[in-house]
Parts: structure tokens; C-alpha cells; sequence
């Protein structure tokens, strides 16, 4: 009996030690990232956002509301452990029209994303889309306590027109009547991801864990799509592990970066950077 009451208490000790690890280790992380700032926190978003292009490009066979769903779903489970172990759901209590604008910005803005590629050539959609920062530059000087001065503009150009210069290859860059779709789509995208961070600017107040709650939506809406317009299409164990990357990575981890970045950093050096 005493050696078995011995082993029992090395194995809680053992187990306790374990747990005291972890926890030290996600102490660590935390204090990591409240010190290192939001500018840079923000930047980070970009960064993974710069691969997104490319995913978008390996399942564009598959049908949107179909990704949507996956995606979404993920992200939506990112945000919904970390609300139920912070015990902070109650936060999540905000205005109609602030969840309007989450959803819209968010959810809508990425099934035009999608469909841009699924609908254009990469390279023309993806300048396009990236018309954004410069949207961004030249409407938040409307917001409270923000000056938009000519190096600003200048430095944006800049940066369009590097990525422009980059991307038009050796016969320029033409718009074919062929894909006016998808260059419409990612216009749209380029408007309504502008729109809403520039409203992330304005409504700092709101939790940016609720970025995981408007995925959710989004995924429940991509549902009730998806039986009503598409068919499921089997993807491939590539393309699974491509939308994993694009919930987890792009849908859940860079949504939040960006959302704390835009509301406690540089706003206007992060629309620069974008390029």
C-alpha cells in the first residue's frame, strides 16, 4: 500500500511538473507578444498574408463556399478555445451593425478573394487586390486624429507601383474582356478589406477575439450556400493541408495579428509595408 501511495505521488508531482511547464512556457508567449509592438504584431499578419495568393491558387478548383466552410470553421475553433479558457465570452456583447460590419469585411470580402482567382489570371488580380493600401492611405485621414500628409501617398505609390512593375511581365499589363469577372471580384475585395480595417481603426474598443465569431458566422452562411448552389468536390490531401494552412494561418492567426496591430499600432506605416 505505502508503495503504491509512493508511486502515485511521484506520478501527480511528475504530471504537476508537466503542467507548470506548459504553463510557464504560455506565460512566456504572452508576455512576448504584449511587449513586442502592435506595429510590428500587424506586420506579422502581412507576412502570412504574403503566401495566401499562392494557397488561393492551389484550390481554386475546389467550389468557394466549400473552402469557405473549412476555413472559416477553423478559425472560428481558434478563437472559441481561447474565449472559453479566458472565460470572456461575455465581450463578444456588441452593436447589430458592428457584427454587419465584421461579417462584410471579413467573410464577404474573403469570398471575393476567392472568387477573383478562381475567375483571373493571378498576377492581374492580385495587383488589383492590392489596390487596398492605397484605398486605406487615402480615406483614414477621414478618421479622428489621423494626418495624411504627401510622404504618406508618395511612399504607397511607391509601393504599387514596385508591385505593379514586378507582376506585369514582358507584355505589360492589359485587362482581357475575358476575365472581367475576376478583375471585379478583386476590386470588391480590395474595397471591402479597406473599409473594414479602416473600421477596426475606429471601433478600437471592440475584443479582437470576436474576428473568430464573425468566421463562424461566415462558416455557418458558406454552409447553407454551399447545399443550396454547389456540389462538394473530394479535394486532394494537398488541398486539405492548403485550406488548414488558410484557417488556421490566414483566417485565424493573421486576422487577429492585423486586428491588434491596426488598432494600437501605426495604421499608416502598416498600409506602406503591406507592399
Amino acid at each position: 500500500m505505502a508503495h503504491s501511495l509512493s508511486f502515485y505521488s511521484k506520478n501527480k508531482s511528475l504530471s504537476g511538473n508537466i503542467i507548470n511547464f506548459f504553463l510557464s512556457i504560455k506565460s512566456f508567449i504572452t508576455k512576448a507578444v504584449t511587449k513586442m509592438p502592435a506595429t510590428v504584431i500587424g506586420y506579422l499578419a502581412l507576412v502570412v498574408w504574403s503566401l495566401s495568393a499562392s494557397a488561393a491558387v492551389h484550390i481554386a478548383t475546389l467550389p468557394v463556399f466549400q473552402v469557405l466552410i473549412m476555413t472559416f470553421f477553423l478559425a472560428f475553433l481558434l478563437s472559441a478555445v481561447r474565449l472559453t479558457a479566458t472565460k470572456t465570452w461575455s465581450s463578444l456583447k456588441q452593436p447589430w451593425y458592428v457584427w454587419v460590419i465584421g461579417v462584410f469585411g471579413i467573410c464577404v470580402q474573403q469570398f471575393f478573394y476567392l472568387k477573383a482567382f478562381q475567375n483571373g489570371p493571378a498576377a492581374q488580380v492580385d495587383i488589383i487586390i492590392y489596390l487596398w493600401p492605397l484605398f486605406l492611405i487615402l480615406l483614414v485621414g477621414f478618421l479622428p486624429k489621423e494626418k495624411i500628409k504627401m510622404k504618406h501617398i508618395a511612399a504607397v505609390m511607391t509601393g504599387f507601383i514596385g508591385i505593379l512593375v514586378l507582376n506585369i511581365g514582358d507584355h505589360g499589363f492589359a485587362l482581357d474582356t475575358e476575365h472581367m469577372w475576376g478583375y471585379a471580384y478583386a476590386l470588391v475585395c480590395a474595397v471591402l478589406w479597406s473599409g473594414y480595417t479602416l473600421s477596426a481603426r475606429y471601433f478600437k474598443k471592440i475584443p479582437t477575439n470576436i474576428i473568430g465569431i464573425y468566421c463562424g458566422i461566415g462558416s455557418f452562411i458558406s454552409l447553407i450556400a454551399h447545399l443550396t448552389y454547389e456540389e462538394f468536390v473530394m479535394p486532394t490531401l494537398f488541398q486539405m493541408a492548403v485550406i488548414s494552412f488558410i484557417g488556421i494561418f490566414v483566417s485565424g492567426a493573421a486576422y487577429l495579428m492585423w486586428d491588434y496591430g491596426i488598432k494600437k499600432g501605426n495604421i499608416k506605416l502598416l498600409a506602406i509595408l503591406s507592399y
